[in-house]
């Protein structure tokens, strides 16, 4: 019903077929898409089904019942995501963990197609150019590894907000356009110089959720130096280990290997 479509986006003040979002509606890590083009309507959403929040998959189904105005579904579908570090360990002799297997997803918004394609990638060029699986894997973990493990410690964060703090965010200008284009390009967000002054400002003025997001910061950056530390020497890789689940605040228990994997979080979109 088109009528009634233009209707709903009215209401949000938005150009009909625009993309919605709601944030924030099943805790801090949830997301609710909505947008219209060429007759159809297209819904995406994600959440982290834990403390009693539905998965993304139900956050659709309730959406599509609230709104008659959509009809019948297109197509479809929904599926788990890992979302966590990457494992501690990649490889085992000769197998190798690359995508989800590897836990090699930007978790704060559960995406790893890209991620998992590029690290096979760069394995490939590796493994051509003569070079053991380890030592790609200490490359990766160096690099790649380090940004993932620094959007873990993010992701964390975001899964305790709620909206008001989301909006609040958004406000002061600590969540903004620019950083919003960072998290989709999957890169981490840079500013100016001359904009320091103005962001630490709107860190201190925000009270304790400006206190929450230093201490996330501070996280970030202790993650991201742990990991471009991987050691060459995989003798070391126990002790390294120790050390991030530490950082991390996780059991001291032997993590995971590609022979051996093991449950994780997961968004479900």
């Amino acid at each position: 019903d088109e009528r009634a479509a233009r209707a709903f986006w009215a209401r949000h003040d938005a150009e009909f077929g625009r993309n919605l979002c709601f944030t924030g509606i099943a805790g801090g890590y949830s997301i609710l898409n909505v947008s219209a083009h060429g007759g159809h309507v297209g819904i995406l959403s994600g959440s982290i089904p834990a403390d009693g929040y539905p998965s993304g998959e139900a956050l659709v189904r309730r959406f599509v019942a609230e709104q008659p105005w959509i009809g019948d579904e297109v197509f479809g579908g929904s599926r788990a995501i890992p979302v966590r570090r990457p494992l501690d360990r990649l490889t085992d002799g000769q197998v190798i963990a690359l995508g989800d297997a590897g836990l090699q997803v930007y978790a704060s918004h559960g995406s790893g197609i890209a991620v998992g394609m590029d690290a096979g990638r760069t394995l490939v060029d590796a493994l051509v150019a003569g070079r053991s699986p380890y030592a790609w894997s200490v490359e990766w973990q160096r690099s790649e590894g380090a940004a993932l493990a620094a959007n873990e410690v993010f992701r964390r964060f975001t899964q305790t907000l709620s909206p008001a703090e989301v909006e609040t965010l958004m406000v002061r200008g600590l969540m903004d356009a620019r950083t919003a284009r960072a998290g989709k390009e999957q890169v981490p967000p840079s500013f100016e110089l001359a904009e320091v002054p103005g962001k630490v400002a709107a860190l201190l003025g925000s009270g304790s959720l400006g206190a929450r997001l230093a201490r996330t910061m501070t996280t970030m950056a202790a993650a991201t130096a742990l990991y471009r530390r991987y050691p060459a020497d995989p003798r070391r890789v126990d002790g390294w280990a120790r050390a991030a689940a530490l950082l991390f605040r996780e059991p001291l228990t032997r993590r995971p290997t590609p022979s051996a994997p093991v449950a994780t979080p997961t968004a479900r979109p």
